[in-house]
């Protein structure tokens, strides 16, 4: 996809025109991954020495691409001499760089950290050459790293996307499937229920939601070669119909069955803005910011954040 010529502000006007919105790239993904050996041994994380990693556009990075996909294949050598195992890529997929509060926006300021994604199957356009060639761009990048024997985990952001509540953009799901994508407010269904402090929050654990994230993953794996997922804000994975908490939720269950996604390095993130601190449940999980894999609170104190 290419956000060239997108404007934010004047999609989000309720009489916004349909020029300053994303367009659809169609692009070349290639064939499937051809699994290796050492993919069995990248999908353990025990004794792992995981770099997150960003992607800089600082002169400091002394590379000829910086900021790209091209630009994490020059710093190989590097991760390598520091004994790195496995980088963890902060968000890649497509996100919106104008999603920041007003005051941000009027200093000049962006988006950096990726934390708003709008088009989950594609690698984020900024991070490319040429983002009509993304797919390969990116999967170049990954067979550069697992030549040198290092795995990738990708930071992947499923509860909450770049269209914001009432009064933000339609990009994709508000205009597709509005009332199946979102929580919305029972007693206002023009509201949405913002239990990641972004404006809204996907509905995880609806079917064909569930259906639509398993199969994302599994395409970032089986066609672009990722060896396993961080989920921000995990805990919006538990939530069913109007935020409360379920004790077995179909998405984490449905990452467990998939054959694609049941082995790989799972992180889970296990909060979220609305104070649920539910984990998700998975052979293949590991808590993070000392979250342990078992749940650090009942399903009936997370529905009181509900109420």
């Amino acid at each position: 996809m290419s956000d060239i010529g997108w404007d934010r502000g004047r999609s989000c006007a309720k009489d916004s025109d349909p020029w300053p919105a994303m367009r659809a790239i169609v692009t070349e993904v290639g064939p499937d991954v051809t699994p290796r050996a050492a993919a069995r041994e990248r999908a353990s994380l025990e004794g792992a020495v995981i770099y997150e990693l960003q992607f800089s556009r600082h002169p400091s990075a002394g590379v000829e691409s910086p900021g790209t996909f091209g630009g994490v294949v020059e710093k190989i050598l590097y991760l390598k001499e520091l004994g790195i195992t496995h980088v963890e890529l902060l968000p890649v997929m497509a996100f919106d760089k104008q999603d920041v509060p007003a005051s941000a926006a009027a200093r000049g300021l962006e988006n950096y950290w990726g934390y708003s994604t709008h088009s989950f199957y594609s690698p984020h356009p900024r991070y490319c050459r040429n983002p009509a060639n993304a797919p390969r761009e990116f999967r170049e990048m990954i067979d550069a790293l697992h030549a040198a024997d290092i795995g990738v985990i990708l930071d992947v952001v499923f509860n909450h996307t770049a269209e914001d509540g009432a009064d933000g953009p339609i990009i994709n799901f508000k205009g597709l499937a509005n009332e199946i994508f979102y929580h919305l407010d029972p007693s206002d269904r023009r509201r949405y229920l913002d239990f990641t402090g972004c404006g809204n929050t996907v509905r995880c654990n609806h079917p064909e939601v569930t259906a639509y994230i398993v199969h994302c993953l599994e395409h970032w794996v089986e066609r672009l070669g990722v060896d396993g997922f961080r989920f921000d804000l995990a805990s919006v994975f538990v939530r069913g119909e109007h935020g409360v908490p379920l004790s077995d939720p179909p998405l984490p269950w449905s990452l467990e069955l998939s054959r694609t996604l049941a082995e790989r390095p799972r992180i889970a993130e296990a909060w979220d803005a609305a104070v649920c601190t539910r984990s998700v449940p998975s052979r293949a999980s590991h808590g993070v910011n000392g979250m342990a894999d078992t749940a650090t609170a009942s399903a009936a104190s997370c529905a009181e954040t509900v109420a």
